[in-house]
């Protein structure tokens, strides 16, 4: 589910630099940044979760 949003990501990025180079910098971009990052990281806590999810939590600490 993840690997589609990434590469809408780097989509939306790039069509608002090519069609929209005033927006491209300020609030827009910042805006935008924010919620994809924030997706990014949300995706990369759920891998980690899920890869983690087996081992024993004393061997973690």
């Amino acid at each position: 589910m993840s690997e589609p949003m990434y590469a809408f990501s780097i989509m939306a990025v790039a069509a608002q630099t090519l069609f929209w180079p005033r927006h491209s910098c300020g609030r827009a971009r910042l805006l935008l940044a924010f919620g994809l990052g924030l997706f990014h990281a949300l995706a990369f806590a759920g891998g980690l979760h899920d890869a983690l999810a087996g081992m024993p939590l004393a061997g973690a600490l």
